[in-house]
């Protein structure tokens, strides 16, 4: 289970440019909320709107020793006004 999809950034709103990205964070944990630490696990990330971004690099991660893994964001340079992004 992924626990805490975080914003890795203080600010929120970037003007819509392929060469503005945020990166985002989360922490891979068990059925007891417990981090698990493991590395090279796969997270597979969603966003939506899904044609206002993509993933650089794909919508896959892979956590490090701890469980915690991150991924860029970029725009398309189509404005979304709000984003959810949500990790699995």
């Amino acid at each position: 289970m992924v626990k805490n999809v975080k914003l890795d950034s203080k600010v929120d709103r970037k003007v819509a440019h392929s060469s503005n990205n945020f990166i985002f964070t989360a922490q891979l944990v068990d059925a007891n909320n417990n981090p698990i630490k493991e590395k090279n696990l796969s997270i597979n990330w969603s966003a939506d709107p899904v044609d206002k971004v993509r993933f650089k690099g794909g919508n896959i991660s892979q956590t490090d020793a701890s469980g915690h893994t991150a991924i860029t964001l970029e725009s398309t340079g189509d404005e979304a006004k709000k984003l959810l992004v949500s990790a699995q």
